[in-house]
């Protein structure tokens, strides 16, 4: 699990998926025991100092391959849904140029992480520490997430790349 807990009407929790995903492809599932945000950057500090959470976040820069999506930056994509992003955070990275979302951290169309405020009480998984996991397999499904697979893309986040026919002819023609 390579984002905290949240609270979400849409989809399964990441805790549940992790361990699912696990199960099927015989790997070891490490859960994430944190909210994915906190109300304060100095709640989400002293809990990423915690030495549970501390180690956990330790064995993110470890891993062999890291599965993930990609979100729009529409005021509905799920990181407004699930709590996680404010109407407020999605003003601010827009105006960053914000062109997708993976891994809960807002993405320019470099695939370079933007750096907002929001970030400061995140806990997960950042762009850097992605980078370093030599296989990076995403899967995204749905048109309105063209820009945020393109960004992944140009920065270098993906390896291997799983889409629905509708968004993989309209990614050959762009």
């Amino acid at each position: 699990q390579i984002i905290g807990a949240m609270h979400s009407t849409r989809l399964m929790s990441a805790e549940a998926c992790s361990i699912q995903i696990a199960r099927r492809i015989g790997a070891e599932c490490f859960n994430l025991h944190a909210p994915a945000v906190l109300s304060s950057p100095q709640l989400a500090k002293a809990l990423k100092h915690e030495p549970a959470i501390k180690a956990q976040l330790e064995r993110l820069k470890t891993m062999d391959i890291v599965l993930f999506s990609a979100g729009d930056c529409s005021q509905t994509t799920h990181m407004v849904a699930a709590g996680i992003a404010s109407p407020a955070d999605m003003k601010e990275a827009q105006a960053l140029g914000a062109s997708g979302i993976v891994c809960s951290r807002f993405i320019d169309a470099n695939g370079r992480q933007l750096e907002i405020k929001l970030n400061e009480r995140l806990i997960a998984i950042d762009v850097d520490t992605m980078l370093h996991t030599n296989k990076r397999i995403m899967v995204v499904a749905g048109m309105a997430k063209l820009e945020a697979v393109k960004a992944a893309l140009k920065g270098n986040l993906v390896t291997h790349l799983v889409l629905d026919e509708t968004l993989a002819r309209a990614l050959m023609k762009s």
